[in-house]
């Protein structure tokens, strides 16, 4: 990248939509030019629901944001998460012959695109490919550029979405006059915003738990191994809340965000009784904070199960010593910490992710873990079209790994281009 660049980046979500626009230097961080949020409309569980509704309310974010830049929308590329469920994730292996004794960068591409060559089921599409790893002459590596050997096997990690909630997700911004560069899967970006380096090499699991979903990934040996979207959120808990004590969800809400914990054991002492007013009843109800607990708790143990559930799948369960890494806006409640450390018998932290300067306040809880890694996917992305190849001592760095990886990634990206019209021309 040798002139400046402008981009923008929306994050799509069921509680909330929000949006920056940010401006790159060559040699200088990021720079943020605008941004917006607004309260979402049109998705449940990550998928759309309502097409000109989440239309509308992308363009009113994004407008703001523009507005601040004093940009053009039109013209923007836009970055935009998915955080739709199912998501299907398997490893796949593909082996080649070293054609001249050393493995060289073709060799390492011929062994990638054989690992890649799987049939996908008609209602899903490949989102990313991911490398894990290579075996030469039978001995596992971790970057095979410019060593002796004879048969070199490339084992990768495919991501798949459905098909058509990709293509509505994209309708939905280009109705509302934007152009979309790229889709990353929420999990992965999460786990760019909020992951230390010691945290992936030793292996751990990030968990970002959204409104409508929970996005989860796994690492190991400084790289992603397994990604799962979890079909429960903290609009969920609200949801429970206002059923059972009979109570409208906005009603829910605010208990859950100003009187709610994870676990009755972490309730103050000194915690006041509550007053609502259920349907039905004449009278205004106490009730204790310690009740609302125990019913938050029920709901996120089940989360907790799943989330297990992903980790075994991976094959690494009992093997993450870094542990659980929470994110997302159900984080901030109180006592999560003390639920999960108690329930996987694992260390827990919650984190917020590490922003540049003059990032707005309000946007750098953890509730916005997701929109930062997207900044720096994309921001990684355009100097990686600009660098040179990774060479044989860089790929040990973590700008090599890095590197390593949106290499595998921007194919992905490339292909939903190539239908022709539109970025992803319609559904097949």
């Amino acid at each position: 990248m040798t002139s400046p660049l402008t981009f923008g980046v929306l994050d799509i979500g069921t509680h909330k939509i929000a949006a920056v626009v940010v401006e790159l230097r060559p040699g200088f961080p990021p720079r943020l030019l605008g941004y917006g949020v607004a309260p979402s409309r049109g998705m449940e569980q990550g998928a759309v629901v309502n097409l000109p509704e989440l239309s509308r309310v992308v363009a009113r974010v994004m407008g703001r944001a523009l507005r601040m830049a004093q940009a053009k929308g039109k013209s923007l590329p836009i970055w935009s998460n998915v955080a739709t469920a199912p998501v299907k994730a398997f490893n796949h292996r593909g082996v080649v012959g070293v054609t001249q004794g050393v493995v060289d960068e073709q060799d390492i591409q011929r062994a990638e695109e054989a690992a890649q060559a799987v049939p996908v089921e008609h209602n899903q599409m490949v989102l990313h490919v991911l490398r894990r790893g290579y075996r030469l002459d039978e001995r596992p590596v971790r970057y095979p550029l410019g060593m002796f050997g004879y048969r070199l096997e490339a084992e990768v990690h495919i991501i798949t979405v459905p098909r058509t909630d990709i293509y509505n997700l994209q309708q939905a911004i280009e109705e509302a006059g934007l152009t979309v560069e790229g889709f990353v899967l929420n999990a992965l970006a999460s786990g760019e915003a909020v992951l230390s380096d010691a945290e992936r090499e030793m292996g751990v699991v990030m968990c970002d738990i959204g409104a409508g979903t929970t996005d989860v990934a796994v690492y190991a040996d400084g790289e992603v191994c397994h990604v799962g979207v979890v079909p429960i959120g903290g609009r969920h808990l609200t949801q429970d809340l206002s059923y059972v004590l009979s109570i409208p969800l906005s009603e829910a809400e605010r208990l859950k965000v100003r009187q709610g914990y994870a676990h009755p054991d972490v309730v103050p002492e000194d915690a006041e009784w509550i007053t609502i007013r259920p349907f039905g009843e004449g009278e205004a109800v106490q009730i204790h904070a310690r009740d609302v607990a125990a019913i938050l708790e029920a709901r996120l143990r089940q989360l907790l199960d799943r989330v297990r559930e992903v980790v075994v799948a991976s094959g690494k369960e009992g093997k993450l010593p870094a542990g659980l890494v929470l994110t997302g806006g159900t984080a901030h409640l109180p006592g999560l910490r003390h639920l999960a450390m108690d329930y996987l018998k694992v260390p827990v932290r919650i984190a917020k992710p590490s922003v540049p300067s003059r990032w707005p306040r309000p946007m750098t809880g953890p509730d916005f873990a997701t929109l930062v890694g997207l900044m720096r996917f994309a921001r990684l992305i355009y100097e990686q079209r600009d660098a040179t190849p990774v060479s044989v001592g860089e790929a040990a760095t973590w700008w090599g790994r890095i590197k390593r990886f949106l290499v595998s990634l921007l194919p992905a990206l490339a292909a939903l281009g190539a239908a022709g019209g539109t970025l992803f021309g319609g559904p097949g």
